[in-house]
């Protein structure tokens, strides 16, 4: 009997020229996965009537199990409150609450102890305390270049047909992913720069196809890691896609929250003695 894949996928959502997906096809059973399919913004934007539309299309004609996204899903708490505000210091409301504790206590000796809810969730404020890395974007939500790709996919999310949407920010995964592989500091700093950054891409995606015992297996051919290696945007699809087959086999840690404030997907640490026993 033939082994049955799940379908999962990443995108990477920004203009024609940005926007990619990647798609990976897991056999559970075997603890594999395979690349299936790379699509840019120029094949599934659809310009004459509206580019969206394109997206739209492609995800409700393919089984996908669940999407990987580098956007916002949720918004800040404020944006959709109905109720009549007294004012972040005196507002009642658990997810902004949950926000003052977690900026006071990481931010003690500091005047301004206020978070910002109409413009910061919960999940951005984590990413500025507890998970807080030097590697890591810490943009909010709504803010410049975050505001626009978190009002598409408010939009997309009600038209596409996908069982799970999972927020990824990929240099938080990539940081998380170099804890458990055997991948240095030194690639994280250049994956992205241009002029090193093929050069780490390369290592990182090197040490992300060899076999772990506490992860799925990635199988990826020479001419599929070239293409990912130059293009940073089909890189971060990748690992979008790669953060939804582990959301699917448990290797994502639980937010610190009510998931219904929002989420971004971040891997759980392997213990030190299973990695020194993997390496050597």
């Amino acid at each position: 009997m033939e082994a049955r894949a799940l379908y999962f996928a990443g995108l990477e959502l920004g203009s024609e020229r940005r926007t990619q997906i990647v798609c990976l096809k897991y056999f559970s059973q075997e603890n594999k996965i395979f690349l299936d399919s790379f699509h840019d913004g120029k094949e599934i934007f659809l310009k004459e009537i509206e580019p969206d539309l394109g997206l739209i299309q492609f995800f409700n004609e393919h089984k996908i199990q669940s999407l990987g996204v580098d956007a916002p899903l949720s918004l800040p708490p404020c944006i959709e409150c109905k109720l009549i505000c007294p004012g972040i210091g005196n507002c009642k409301v658990s997810s902004v609450q949950w926000m003052q504790r977690e900026y006071e206590s990481y931010n003690q000796g500091k005047k301004n102890k206020t978070p910002i809810p109409y413009g910061q969730r919960p999940v951005d404020l984590l990413l500025k305390s507890r998970w807080k890395n030097s590697y890591v974007d810490q943009e909010s939500g709504l803010s410049a270049n975050r505001a626009p790709l978190a009002a598409r996919m408010t939009y997309l999310k009600k038209h596409i047909a996908v069982q799970k949407l999972i927020e990824v920010n990929p240099r938080l995964s990539v940081v998380d992913l170099a804890h458990n592989f055997r991948i240095s500091d030194r690639e994280i700093r250049r994956y992205r720069s241009l002029e090193f950054g093929i050069e780490s891409r390369a290592r990182i995606l090197e040490e992300l196809t060899k076999q772990s015992s506490w992860a799925p297996h990635l199988f990826l051919y020479n001419s599929e890691l070239s293409k990912i290696i130059e293009n940073i945007s089909i890189f971060d699809a990748l690992i979008c896609a790669l953060m939804a087959v582990y959301d699917h086999a448990n290797l994502l840690e639980e937010m610190p929250f009510s998931s219904d404030w929002g989420s971004v997907a971040k891997v759980k640490p392997v213990k030190k003695t299973m990695r020194i026993e993997e390496f050597y």
